[in-house]
């Protein structure tokens, strides 16, 4: 695609601006997720005509639509905020705190596996995962835990009215995995 050449091309230190972003959405034709982990990202996430916050929930922002409704964007903090940073001392590397907070709740939900109708955890079904919109919401809380974050306020936007995705490492089911 055309973005790919403005995007990344650093030796002609081109900014990735909003109008670049919105004129690539236009064009995406399958599910997206972009996550922006960055400076006033919140910026980015307000160009979707669907909005939501930990805080306030789902807003209309925008009349004007894109005909993909599967395209989400996860923003780090408002568009008046900072982005900050963690150490990860395993590493010895600095690392966007929302990043870290969303493959944290990521990785935890792999492992989940959610009870049966009567309540038990059924350990021969591999029905773990998160849908999109819990593991926002787990992510904006984890970030709310952390000393320094808790002001800190992320936004997904969305080109839809619902959140749809389920994140799943095992999707298949066990009669499928068996042929593998």
């Amino acid at each position: 695609l055309e973005f790919r050449r403005v995007l990344f091309r650093s030796s002609d230190k081109k900014l990735i601006t909003k109008q670049i972003i919105r004129d690539l959405l236009y064009q995406i034709k399958c599910p997206c997720l972009f996550l922006f982990d960055c400076c006033h990202s919140g910026s980015i996430g307000s160009m979707m005509e669907w909005t939501w916050t930990f805080e306030d929930g789902k807003s209309h922002n925008h009349p004007w639509t894109i005909m993909n409704p599967n395209i989400y964007i996860l923003c780090s903090c408002s568009s008046t905020e900072l982005s900050a940073n963690l150490y990860y001392s395993i590493d010895n590397i600095h690392i966007g705190a929302f990043t870290m907070a969303f493959c944290t709740i990521l990785d935890a939900a792999s492992y989940r596996i959610p009870p049966t109708k009567d309540g038990r955890h059924d350990t021969t079904v591999n029905s773990c995962g998160i849908e999109l919109g819990e593991l926002f919401e787990n992510v904006c809380f984890y970030m709310k835990t952390i000393r320094g974050l808790e002001n800190q306020t992320p936004i997904m936007g969305s080109s839809g009215d619902e959140i749809g995705w389920i994140f799943s490492p095992c999707s298949q089911p066990e009669d499928n995995k068996k042929k593998i």
